[in-house]
């Protein structure tokens, strides 16, 4: 596996670093002294002198298809250079097509038939939730109050 080129910096300065920048959260570690990988490939993940080691926490992220991809890597580049990214006010042949999926999907797994809310990021879509759920609360605590 080839690296692509990247600054390097020993890993000594980038524990020190790690030590004093970088969450406890989400950088707890099962090793006393963590391994810095620097590719991937497949199941596989490389090690700063190239040597492989099979990945035994892809459930995190890449269990389902591999890292890197290639099909996936093909399909964001594509998209990439034609449409990389498009306000929610217009619409794009990929929005409507993938909104057809995920609902007809959605009525094959729950029965039940629905429309496709996109947001662009985490605080969207939590302000979309509480707006479309406020409704329901209030709704459910009003026959609760009836009954």
């Amino acid at each position: 596996m080839k690296p692509l080129p990247m600054i390097h910096v020993s890993e000594e300065a980038l524990r020190e670093k790690k030590a004093k920048y970088c969450s406890h959260g989400d950088t707890m570690h099962y090793s006393p002294v963590p391994k810095f990988f620097q590719g991937c490939e497949g199941s596989f993940l490389y090690d700063r002198e190239d040597k492989p080691y099979l990945d035994l926490q892809m459930w995190y992220s890449a269990v389902n298809f591999g890292s890197r991809n290639k099909t996936i890597i093909d399909a964001l580049e594509a998209q990439l250079d034609r449409l990389p990214q498009l306000a929610c006010q217009y619409l794009h042949e990929e929005k409507v097509l993938l909104s057809e999926k995920l609902a007809k999907e959605c009525v094959r797994a729950f029965g039940l038939e629905g429309r496709i809310q996109f947001n662009v990021g985490g605080p969207q879509a939590i302000g979309n939730r509480k707006m479309f759920q406020e409704p329901l609360i209030a709704h459910e605590f009003l026959l609760a109050a009836l009954a």
